[in-house]
């Protein structure tokens, strides 16, 4: 079973678009990002490979600016 850690910035789901972005991680760096976009329902699948320091991880998720993150709980790095 997997646990997900959900983190939520209240002030911005009250003012923005309510994108939620959930992020998952394999055994060899490879990240799985799912956004999705609560009012228009628009929904952006990504996986890649990343370093140890998770820069395209860390760039992606700034990107997207999130009012949410979904990340696994189960042996995750991120």
């Amino acid at each position: 079973m997997v646990s997900f850690v959900f983190v939520v910035n209240f002030r911005k789901l009250e003012t923005c678009a309510k994108q939620v972005v959930a992020l998952i991680e394999s055994r060899s760096r490879e990240v799985g990002l799912a956004g999705v976009c609560c009012r228009s329902m628009e929904f952006e699948l990504t996986q890649f490979s990343d370093t140890t320091s998770y820069s395209r991880t860390t760039s992606a998720v700034l990107a997207a600016d999130p009012s949410a993150v979904l990340v696994s709980g189960k042996r995750s790095h991120l």
